[in-house]
C-alpha cells in the first residue's frame, strides 16, 4: 500500500496475493517486461524490514521455485523449438548459465525487497513476516507454485471457453468501430 492510501483503497489496487510474487509470473515479468519506471525510494525501516522479509522468510521458498521455473522459462523464450528440450542444452544451462544467474541472486531479493517496501506498511509487512513464519504460512509458501499452477489451468480453460462462447459479439463490437477480427 503506497503511503497515505487506506488499506481498501491498496487493497483495490492491486491483486489478490498470497504473499510474495508467484514465480510463474515473475519469471514472465524478467523475461518479457520492459522496465518498470522507478518506484520512489520507501522509508528506512519499511526498507528494512521487508529485507528481512524477503531475505529470511519469504526469500529461499521462493527461490527454490523460482529457479525451476527460470529455466524452462529461459529456454524456451531464448532458445526456442526442440532445441530447448535437448539434453546437451541443458546441461549447457545447468553449468554454465545459471551459475551466471544465481550469482546475481543477491540484487534479485534486494528488488523483491524494494518492490514489497514500496508496495505495503510497515505494519503490514510486520505482519506477513509473523504469518509466514507459522505453520499456516509455511505451506503458503511451499505450495504457491503448485497453487498458482492450478489457478493458470483453470484460468486458461475459463479464457478458452468465455472466448468461444463470446467470439461473434466480440468479433461484431470490434467490426462496428473497423476492426476487423
Amino acid at each position: 500500500m503506497q503511503h497515505g492510501q487506506s488499506a481498501a483503497a491498496g487493497r483495490a489496487a492491486r491483486p489478490t496475493r498470497t504473499g510474495c510474487l508467484p514465480a510463474v509470473f515473475l519469471l514472465g515479468l524478467l523475461l518479457a517486461s520492459p522496465a518498470p519506471a522507478q518506484p520512489q525510494a520507501p522509508d528506512p525501516a519499511t526498507l528494512e524490514a521487508a529485507r528481512s522479509l524477503v531475505q529470511d522468510v519469504i526469500g529461499p521458498p521462493f527461490m527454490a521455485q523460482f529457479w525451476l521455473q527460470f529455466r524452462g522459462g529461459y529456454l524456451r523464450n531464448r532458445i526456442g523449438g526442440e532445441r530447448a528440450g535437448s539434453p546437451e542444452v541443458a546441461r549447457v544451462f545447468d553449468t554454465e548459465v545459471l551459475p551466471l544467474f544465481r550469482a546475481r541472486e543477491p540484487d534479485l531479493l534486494a528488488g523483491m525487497a524494494v518492490a514489497y517496501a514500496g508496495v505495503f506498511s510497515l505494519e503490514d509487512i510486520q505482519a506477513m513476516h509473523t504469518f509466514f513464519q507459522s505453520p499456516t504460512g509455511q505451506r503458503v509458501l511451499e505450495r504457491e507454485t503448485q497453487l498458482n499452477q492450478a489457478i493458470g489451468a483453470m484460468v486458461g480453460t475459463w479464457t478458452r471457453q468465455v472466448t468461444d462462447e463470446t467470439l461473434p459479439q466480440v468479433r461484431a463490437a470490434f467490426a462496428r468501430i473497423g476492426v476487423p477480427m
